[in-house]
């Protein structure tokens, strides 16, 4: 029997099975090795014509940073999207919570704020829960002399300046003494790794996405948390604290001087001066002190969130449910028409709480800046339409986010190590960067002691920079800013159906390119994965998207390595560091360059500030009224197509691989298709005997509780001891999450001439103590293996020695009896558990919505 086949039987509200590229791989039926290695050549093939061809100098790639998302929905059910997020706040002082009232229902496109106004707002927030930096760190006095001065007292700057005073290294922490203001969301589990799962101020048991109204709200599987900004702030300054190598010093870094073979130098805007053998910019978003590559403009998240105080009954979330993404439309379309950021899509996100309800309105990312007023008059109208008016409420606190996604890397080396958002560590197609900076810190850490101690002065942040930014963290970050500008480039619908495929993809894909940790290998069944699964609209806007300037950065970055001697001579150049000589259109004073020595002055960075761009790009918008595609125009960036023939080499070649990958796929169906047989459903009633009873046992008695069968014989040498070995770890996985009923594990026996009663009740003490073995009459086990359309061949003799050829499934049951799920052999322990768990809370969510229309 084809393990395809097995989704042409599950009910219509199950199409898990048929959209699961693992089952589509399972279909390809030619050896995985055999794919793996066609794959392989072809990619190759593809990148080295490109190569070849184009003679082109590897440019900018793409930096980013983080924010917030939103949504709700009662009636749904949920499949998510992650990034950070922009949620809540306690103690605020009065007046600073709220810039202002809603916004009329149509806020005409004049009336719109410079968003300079929310950006000041969002930065100028007091917390008087949270303690001055002065208050616990010992004062850094001017004129000192420390082995590193990290600029900015952000999280990730904390962080970093914590690991290097528990390896001995002084510090200098210099930066405006500051709250944390913003708020962040992470995966509950990837915090937990970092050890700061108690700085969780909540933790969800699942997010939930929807993607279409059609089909609802649909579970992840994965916890979410919401950083408690106190929490996490307390613990990276008491880490900082811990040895008395850090000391601080409030101040606005205005200069900074690099000499080789001498100390840095940073001046304040007070006059102070302080030196170090390395100077680190921790800024965030602010990129003066820094020189980066030259290319395109970066992509935009912005986001406007309000919390609320609202009693729990009075709203349709779950507490102990992240709304991670409603693409749903904040208002009908006819209210759309003509207005002029109709075309960029923006999502709903919900963080409830006993109370209080955190609610954002997102724009993932686009090309130009949604504005914050736009934002703000579509998450008031969305909620207007769900029946949830926010007059007469308290409102907790106001938010706005913006996030620079992608645009150029800092050059590297140069003799200033960057670190977090400054150094391009936020994901530009998801605005992640809180987890990914604070587990670098350590690493990056131990990379700035090993250069202090084995580099010349000038060299000390070489070794750093090659851990942040090496040939591999270049190869994803190319693929997820081309992934930025895909999504950047679709309209809603097409956006819908990107989301889908998202998270109809393997957890071990999604998961991993949402934390940076998927392998670049991996990123070719990724994408291939996404164009099988996805409809002919996305494939196209995937075809589009590959022959891009974007496209072309990441075939690329796929043979990029670092030429030693550019290394060389960015570090030791007699002109700006690592700048062209050609470059006169830089700013004489920006870097005052001489030999062995560079400037750097924020009040003429070598590049426009952020909030420079992202306005002149909402001005040309509105100029234009709503005119244009897609998110809007962008610049042509930094990347030249070297000539026709290297385009026509890469069309051609992209278009091979397309046509020949189509056609090896129906090839491969086309010869397993008259093994699909059978009815349009799996599973039924049967009645077995319980081999460790003896009594007879009917499905129905198992009905109450969910069921995990498996088909196999006892004497088999190899397969089925693995899988339920494989069963027993699922089952222990998925008995410790909360929530998950019980789950019974059934093995049914397909031999039952030799696997007696004595034989299965010894058989079984090997494997999960809750295993149930089932036998029966050869008609009865025919009949039940017909059921369940499982295939099985036994020998008709009595010999001892043989095999049974039989399929390889698990068949997860819901409480009614009814099939739910399969798993197969190709998926891990955990895989099978996470994947359970889903499909058990969907059922769960599914039973409660169905108990409540009643």
């Amino acid at each position: 029997v084809n393990p395809y086949s097995i989704s042409l039987f599950a009910p219509p509200r199950q199409p898990r099975a048929v959209e699961s590229p693992l089952c589509f791989r399972r279909a390809l039926s030619m050896p995985r090795h055999q794919m793996r290695r066609r794959a392989a050549a072809l990619a190759l093939a593809v990148t080295t014509i490109i190569m070849m061809s184009s003679r082109m100098t590897p440019t900018g790639l793409q930096a980013a940073t983080s924010a917030s998302t939103l949504r709700p929905r009662p009636d749904l059910r949920v499949a998510g999207f992650g990034r950070p997020l922009l949620a809540r706040t306690h103690q605020v002082r009065p007046g600073v919570a709220s810039m202002g009232h809603p916004p009329p229902r149509h806020v005409g496109v004049q009336a719109e704020r410079d968003d300079k106004e929310w950006i000041n707002f969002q930065e100028s927030k007091t917390f008087e829960d949270q303690p001055s930096l002065e208050s616990v760190l010992p004062a850094l006095d001017a004129g000192s002399t420390v082995d590193v001065i990290v600029v900015g007292a952000g999280p990730a700057g904390l962080a970093l300046a914590g690991e290097l005073g528990r390896r001995g290294v002084t510090v200098g922490l210099v930066g405006p003494d500051v709250p944390f203001t913003n708020n962040y969301g992470v995966w509950a589990d990837e915090f937990e790794e970092l050890g700061l799962g108690h700085t969780l101020e909540a933790v969800y048991q699942d997010a939930l996405v929807l993607v279409s109204e059609e089909r609802g709200m649909e579970p992840v599987g994965r916890r979410y948390g919401r950083v408690g900004r106190k929490e996490l702030r307390d613990e990276l300054l008491a880490r900082c604290a811990a040895n008395g190598n850090v000391r601080f010093l409030d101040g606005m870094v205005e200069t900074v001087e690099a000499k080789d073979g001498s100390l840095q130098t940073i001046a304040t805007s007070e006059g102070v001066s302080l030196h170090a053998n390395l100077v680190v910019m921790s800024t965030g978003h602010n990129r003066e002190l820094l020189e980066y590559e030259k290319g395109d403009a970066p992509l935009w998240q912005t986001a406007y969130g309000i919390e609320i105080e609202i009693p729990d009954g009075e709203h349709p979330w779950e507490v102990d449910k992240a709304v991670f993404m409603d693409l749903s439309p904040p208002e009908a379309e006819e209210e759309e028409a003509g207005k002029a950021w109709a075309d960029v899509p923006s999502f709903l996100y919900v963080l409830p709480s006993p109370g209080r309800v955190f609610v954002e309105e997102t724009c993932l990312v686009s090309k130009t800046q949604l504005p914050f007023d736009e934002l703000k008059r579509r998450l008031y109208r969305r909620l207007e339409r769900m029946g949830l008016s926010v007059e007469g409420r308290k409102i907790v606190e106001e938010e706005a986010s913006w996030i620079p996604l992608g645009g150029t890397l800092p050059k590297a080396p140069q003799p200033v190590l960057g670190f977090g958002a400054a150094a391009g560590l936020v994901h530009p197609a998801s605005g992640y960067s809180i987890v990914h900076s604070l587990g670098l810190a350590g690493p990056t850490a131990e990379a700035i002691v090993q250069g202090l101690a084995d580099q010349p002065a000038g060299r000390h942040a070489d070794p750093a920079w090659s851990v942040l930014w090496g040939a591999e963290s270049r190869r994803k970050m190319a693929f997820y800013q081309f992934g930025s500008e895909l999504i950047a480039s679709l309209p809603t619908e097409n956006l819908q159906e990107f989301m889908r495929v998202f998270y109809a993809l393997p957890p071990v894909l999604w998961e991993g390119f949402l934390s940076h940790r998927l392998p670049s290998p991996m990123l070719i069944p990724f994408a291939l994965t996404t164009f099988v699964l996805g409809n002919n609209d996305l494939r196209m806007d995937l075809l589009r998207q590959l022959f891009s300037p974007a496209g072309l950065k990441m075939f690329q970055a796929a043979t990029y390595s670092p030429p030693a001697e550019a290394a060389e001579a960015t570090a030791h150049s007699d002109t700006v560091e690592g700048a062209s000589p050609s470059s006169s259109s830089q700013s004489p004073s920006s870097s005052l360059t001489r030999a062995g020595m560079t400037v750097m002055r924020r009040s003429a960075p070598l590049q426009e500030p952020l909030d420079v761009v992202f306005r002149r790009g909402q001005l040309a918008r509105l100029s234009r009224m709503g005119g244009g595609g897609g998110s809007g125009g962008a610049p042509p960036g930094g990347l030249r197509w070297a000539n026709w023939k290297s385009v026509a080499a890469m069309v051609a070649a992209g278009t091979g691989v397309v046509l020949y990958y189509n056609y090896e796929k129906e090839r491969v169906l086309s010869e397993t298709k008259v093994t699909v047989t059978g009815t349009p459903m799996l599973g039924g009633a049967y009645s077995l005997v319980d081999a460790a009873t003896g009594e007879t046992r009917e499905s129905s008695d198992f009905h109450g509780q969910y069921v995990l069968l498996y088909f196999g014989f006892s004497k088999c040498p190899d397969i089925c001891p693995t899988e339920l070995k494989k069963m027993g770890r699922a089952l222990d996985m998925v008995d410790k999450a909360d929530g998950i009923p019980t789950v019974q594990p059934v093995f049914i026996t397909i031999d039952p001439k030799r696997d007696t009663p004595e034989r299965l009740n010894a058989y079984k003490k090997d494997y999960h103590p809750r295993l149930i073995c089932l036998t029966g009459s050869n008609e009865n086990i025919a009949q039940v293996s017909k059921a369940f359309r499982v295939y099985f061949s036994a020998p008709a003799g009595d010999e001892e020695d043989y095999l049974v050829d039989h399929s390889i499934f698990f068949y997860l049951m819901g409480t009614d009896g009814k099939f739910l799920e399969y798993f197969g052999k190709n998926l891990t322990a955990e895989e099978v558990a996470h994947k359970m768990q889903r499909v058990i809370r969907e059922d769960l969510s599914v039973k409660r919505m169905e108990g409540a229309s009643s």
